[in-house]
């Protein structure tokens, strides 16, 4: 007969299932967009936007503090197979954007995919 878990036990395995699902990335177009807390959020690229671009060589990243609408261009991506436009799926304005890409773009291939955010933002 199989061991039963205690109440305790099994509360904490529904919230933490429940918190990673909430918390999961969404897709928007090109980007991955995961929810950290209230309002904020992390941007990143989908591993099928990787693939069409190819080696990266150039991320043009927005300053910091700027303010987006919904659908205006966010940050433009060149690679070595062809340049892309990302747009944003909601009003933000820019928080912090990944410093680690700025002069070497190309490292983004290199990592796990949990590691190549490219902008973190608060929604309006």
């Amino acid at each position: 007969m199989p061991k039963k878990e205690s109440a305790w036990k099994t509360m904490i395995h529904y919230y933490r299932d429940e918190h990673q699902a909430i918390h999961a990335p969404m897709v928007y177009g090109d980007l991955w967009v995961q929810t950290k807390s209230r309002q904020r959020f992390i941007f990143g690229l989908t591993a099928e936007t990787q693939a069409a671009l190819g080696a990266i060589t150039k991320i043009d990243y927005p300053a910091v503090k700027a303010h987006f609408n919904a659908g205006e261009t966010l940050l433009t991506i060149t690679g070595s197979k062809v340049t892309k436009s990302l747009t944003t799926p909601f009003n933000i304005t820019v928080q912090q954007i990944n410093s680690d890409f700025t002069d070497q773009p190309g490292r983004m291939t290199d990592n796990a995919a949990k590691d190549n955010w490219l902008i973190k933002v608060k929604a309006d």
